[in-house]
C-alpha cells in the first residue's frame, strides 16, 4: 500500500513539473498603441522559477499590420517561441517567426485579427530570475519607419550632390575642365543609393493604414517629409546626369561627325524632360548644339552618297529634328530637304520589303494539300491588293539624291518588284482557270488526264508542287483498278491494267515515284500470277472432288479444260523468260492434280466402293478405275495394284502355292440386258527349283456361273501363254457341280520358271456385273484309279 501510494505521488508530481503556468500581468495587457508598457504582478516583476515552464497570453490588435515588440532583460537565460495556438504543450509547435533585427536584445512578431488571442511561450528558464520585461503594440508601418528613419536620414545627407555647379553652367562652372565620366559616375553611385532607399520608403506606403494618410500623426508627417526629400533629390541628380551626359558626348564627338550622329538618340533622350533645367542649362545647350547641328547635314549627305544598295538608310532624322527642337535652334533648309528625302526614300524601302515579306507570304500559302476550285481566286485577291499597294519609282521628289547609287538600286528593285507581282498576277489566274479543270479530273480519278495538263501548263510552277500527291493518288488507283479486276476475275483487263502501270512513264516526280511503282509492280505481278494460279487450283480441284467417284464419260474427265489456267498471261515486267516461268509453274501443278492426285484419290475411293459391293455398279466403277490407271504418272505401288485388279485384261499374279486369291471376272463387252463375254487372267509366278514346274489350278467359280456346268461347259476358251488348254491328252479340266463346291481344277499345267505364265479364262455369260472367283495353284495329287 505503502510503495502505491509514492508512485502515485511521484506521478502527480511529474505532472505538477510538466504543466505550464500562465502569467498573468497586473495590470492586464492593453493592446492599444501607447508605447512600452512594463509587465508587472502588481508592483512586482514576476518570479521565474529554474526549469519551470510559463506562458503568457496577449490580446489581437485593434487592426491588422501590427507588431507586437517585446524587450526582455536577460534573454540568453530563456527560451521562447510566439504562437497563435496553444495548448498547454500538447499537439505540434507552431511558432510566428521573430522579425528582430536583433533578436538578442528585442522580438519583434507579426499579428493581425485573424486569431483572439496570441501566446508568448517559455519554454526554458536556466535559473531562478525576475522576469524584467515591456511590451508594445505598434502598427508595423510606424515600428518600420522608427527604425529605418535614423538611416534613411543618414543616406539622404551622405548622398546629396552639391548644386552649385548645376547652377552656374554657362557662367561661373566651366565644361571645358569636366571630368564628365568621373563626374557622372559619383553622381550615378549616389543616385543608386538614393534609389535603393526611396525603394524602402514606397514599400512602407503598402502598409500605411488609409486613416493615417491625412492624419497630424507626427510619424507620418516625418514618413512624408522624408519622401519627398528624397523625391526632389532624386530627380535633379537624373536631371544633373542627363545634362553631363549631354555635354560629354558633344565633347567626345566633337570634329567626328559620325559619333555625334551615332549619339542623336541619347542627346534627344537627355532633353526629354528639358523645361526642369534652369535657364542658364538650357541658354548653353542652346548655343553648343547650334554651333554642332550644320555638321549633321554634311555628314548626312556623305552617307547617302555611300550607299550602294536599296537598304533603308541608317540616318535618323527623326532625332536630329528632334534635336534641333529641343535645343531650342531652327532647322536649316539644307537639312529639311535631306530629312523629306530620307523619309521618302526609307518609307518606299519600308513599302518594298514589305510587299516582299506579303509575297513571299502568299507564296508560302501556296503549299500542303491540293486546292479546292476557289483556292487562287482569294490569291488572285490579295495580289491584286498587293499590286495596288506597291511603291512607285523615286523621281523628282529625290531632288539632288535623284541619280544617287542607292536611288538607282531602289528604282530597279521596285521595277523587279512589280514585274513580279504582275507575273504571278497573271499566272494566279490562270490557275484560277485551271484548277477545276484539273479538280474535275481528279474526281473522275483520271490521274493522267491532270498529270498531262499539269505538265501543259509546266510554267506554273507552284501547281506542279500543289499536287506532288497526284503521282501517288495515281498509284493507289491502277492498284485499286488491277486488285478489283483480281477480284472479280476479269484477268485479262486486269493484265491490262498492270501492263498499263507498268509503262507508266507519266509522272510529275519521276525519281520519288519511279521506286515506289516498282515495287508496286512486283507486288501486284505476284498477286496477278498467284490469284490466277490459286483459282485455277481451286476451280480444277473442286471438279475433282465433284467428279471423284463418277462412272461415266471418265475419259472425258482428262479432256476437260479445268486442268488448264483460268487464263494465260502474256505478260511479265521481268520478261519472257519470267512468264515461261510462272506459267511452267502454274500448268505443272495443274498437270500434278489431273496425272497424280485426281487419279489417285479416284482410284482409292472407286476402288474401295467397288470391293465393299461389287454388285452396285462394279463394272462401272472398275472401269472409272481403269481409265483412271491410264492417266495416273506416279509410282505408288499400291494404286498400280489396285487398278490391275480392275481391269480384265490386266494379269493377277499368283505367287503363293496352295494359297487361294480372290480376282474379278468381268465383263469386256457391253451387252447389259444380255449374254457378255467374260475375261479374267492368272500369272502363275511361283518360285520354284524345277525349271519347268507343273500345278493345278483350282477356281471357285460363282454358283450363277457354273451351275449348267454338268450339262454344259461353262467356259469359252482356255489359254496359257495364248495357248488353248483343253480337256484332252494330258490336261484335265473338271467341271464345277454343287458337289465340289462349283471348283474347276486345270491340270497338269506345265509353267516355266521365272517367266510369265498367262492362263487366261474366257466365259459367257447372261449378265453385266463382276463375278468373284478364287484361285489356287498347287503342285499335283497323284490320283489312285478307281
Amino acid at each position: 500500500m505503502k510503495r502505491i501510494s509514492l508512485l502515485i505521488l511521484s506521478a502527480l508530481f511529474l505532472m505538477r513539473c510538466a504543466a505550464y503556468k500562465e502569467l498573468k500581468p497586473d495590470p492586464g495587457i492593453s493592446f492599444l498603441e501607447k508605447g512600452f508598457i512594463e509587465i508587472k504582478d502588481g508592483d512586482e516583476n514576476f518570479e521565474l522559477e529554474k526549469d519551470n515552464k510559463y506562458f503568457m497570453v496577449f490580446p489581437a490588435p485593434a487592426e491588422d499590420d501590427y507588431y507586437l515588440v517585446l524587450e526582455v532583460a536577460d534573454r540568453p537565460f530563456l527560451d521562447t517561441y510566439f504562437t497563435k495556438v496553444f495548448d498547454d504543450g500538447k499537439g505540434p509547435k507552431i511558432e510566428i517567426p521573430d522579425e528582430s533585427a536583433d533578436p538578442d536584445r528585442v522580438s519583434v512578431y507579426p499579428i493581425d485579427r485573424s486569431v483572439q488571442k496570441f501566446y508568448w511561450v517559455i519554454e526554458q528558464v536556466r535559473r531562478d530570475m525576475p522576469l524584467d520585461m515591456d511590451y508594445r503594440y505598434v502598427p508595423r508601418w510606424r515600428y518600420t519607419f522608427e527604425t529605418k528613419y535614423s538611416e534613411l536620414q543618414e543616406t539622404i545627407t551622405l548622398n546629396t550632390v552639391n548644386r552649385s555647379p548645376y547652377r552656374n553652367i554657362g557662367s561661373a562652372f566651366d565644361l571645358e575642365g569636366v571630368d564628365y565620366t568621373a563626374e557622372i559616375d559619383r553622381v550615378k553611385k549616389k543616385f543608386t543609393n538614393l534609389t535603393a532607399a526611396r525603394q524602402q520608403v514606397d514599400s512602407l506606403k503598402a502598409i500605411l493604414p488609409e486613416h493615417i494618410l491625412n492624419s497630424e500623426d507626427e510619424a507620418f508627417k516625418d514618413y512624408s517629409t522624408l519622401r519627398d526629400e528624397l523625391e526632389e533629390e532624386i530627380n535633379f541628380q537624373k536631371d544633373y546626369v542627363n545634362v553631363l551626359t549631354l555635354f560629354k558626348y558633344e565633347t567626345e564627338s566633337r570634329n567626328k561627325p559620325e559619333q555625334f550622329a551615332a549619339h542623336l538618340n541619347d542627346f534627344v533622350s537627355a532633353l526629354e524632360n528639358r523645361d526642369n533645367f534652369p535657364d542658364n542649362v538650357k541658354q548653353t545647350i542652346k548655343q553648343v548644339f547650334g554651333e554642332r547641328l550644320p555638321e549633321l547635314t554634311a555628314y548626312f549627305d556623305k552617307v547617302i552618297r555611300s550607299q550602294k544598295t536599296a537598304d533603308a538608310l541608317d540616318i535618323n532624322v527623326e532625332d536630329a529634328g528632334q534635336l534641333y527642337e529641343r535645343t531650342g535652334n531652327s532647322q536649316s533648309e539644307g537639312f529639311q530637304q535631306q530629312a523629306q528625302f530620307v523619309e521618302t526614300y526609307n518609307a518606299k524601302v519600308n513599302a518594298v520589303n514589305e510587299a516582299e515579306a506579303q509575297l513571299k507570304k502568299i507564296k508560302s500559302s501556296i503549299k500542303g494539300k491540293m486546292p479546292s476550285n476557289t483556292f487562287f481566286s482569294g490569291l488572285v485577291t490579295q495580289i491584286n491588293k498587293l499590286q495596288y499597294k506597291l511603291p512607285s519609282e523615286m523621281g523628282s521628289s529625290a531632288g539632288k539624291y535623284r541619280n544617287f547609287r542607292c536611288v538607282s538600286a531602289l528604282n530597279k528593285k521596285i521595277r523587279s518588284l512589280r514585274a513580279r507581282v504582275k507575273t504571278l498576277s497573271r499566272q494566279y489566274r490562270e490557275a484560277d482557270l485551271l484548277v477545276p479543270q484539273i479538280n474535275a479530273m481528279k474526281n473522275q480519278k483520271n490521274y493522267r488526264g491532270v498529270r498531262r495538263l499539269l505538265k501543259q501548263n509546266s510554267h506554273l510552277t507552284f501547281l506542279k508542287d500543289l499536287y506532288k500527291g497526284l503521282d501517288q493518288l495515281s498509284l493507289d488507283e491502277q492498284s485499286r483498278k488491277i486488285k478489283m479486276a483480281l477480284t472479280n476475275g476479269q484477268w485479262q483487263q486486269a493484265e491490262s491494267y498492270l501492263k498499263d502501270l507498268y509503262y507508266d512513264q507519266d509522272f510529275l516526280y519521276p525519281k520519288q515515284i519511279t521506286p515506289k511503282k516498282k515495287a508496286l509492280v512486283a507486288v501486284l505481278q505476284d498477286s496477278f500470277f498467284t490469284k490466277i494460279e490459286r483459282t485455277s487450283l481451286m476451280r480444277a480441284r473442286k471438279f475433282v472432288d465433284e467428279n471423284i467417284v463418277a462412272t461415266e464419260n471418265v475419259e472425258e474427265l482428262y479432256n476437260n479444260p479445268v486442268f488448264e489456267p483460268v487464263y494465260l498471261p502474256t505478260f511479265s515486267s521481268l520478261g519472257k523468260a519470267d512468264l515461261d516461268r510462272r506459267i511452267k509453274q502454274m500448268n505443272d501443278k495443274l498437270i500434278y492434280l489431273r496425272e497424280r492426285e485426281f487419279p489417285e484419290r479416284a482410284i482409292k475411293q472407286l476402288y474401295s466402293d467397288f470391293i465393299r459391293d461389287p454388285n452396285a455398279d462394279g463394272v462401272y466403277k472398275a472401269r472409272a478405275v481403269v481409265v483412271h490407271g491410264k492417266h495416273y504418272s506416279g509410282t505408288d505401288r499400291s494404286i498400280r495394284n489396285r487398278v490391275a485388279e480392275c481391269d480384265p485384261w490386266a494379269s493377277k499374279w499368283i505367287t503363293k502355292p496352295k494359297t487361294y486369291r480372290k480376282v474379278f471376272a468381268l465383263p469386256t463387252t457391253d451387252n447389259k440386258r444380255g449374254t457378255n463375254t467374260y475375261v479374267f487372267r492368272l500369272n502363275i509366278r511361283i518360285p520354284s527349283e524345277a525349271k519347268f514346274p507343273v500345278y493345278d489350278i483350282n477356281i471357285k467359280l460363282p454358283k450363277a456361273v457354273a451351275k449348267n456346268a454338268a450339262s454344259e461347259q461353262w467356259y469359252e476358251r482356255i489359254t496359257l501363254n495364248k495357248k488353248p488348254v483343253k480337256n484332252e491328252g494330258r490336261f484335265t479340266i473338271t467341271a464345277p457341280t454343287a458337289a465340289n463346291n462349283y471348283e474347276c481344277q486345270i491340270g497338269p499345267v506345265r509353267m516355266v520358271k521365272d517367266a510369265d505364265n498367262v492362263l487366261e479364262v474366257r466365259f459367257k455369260h447372261s449378265s453385266f456385273k463382276a463375278f468373284e472367283v478364287s484361285v489356287m495353284a498347287q503342285k499335283p495329287i497323284i490320283k489312285k484309279h478307281q
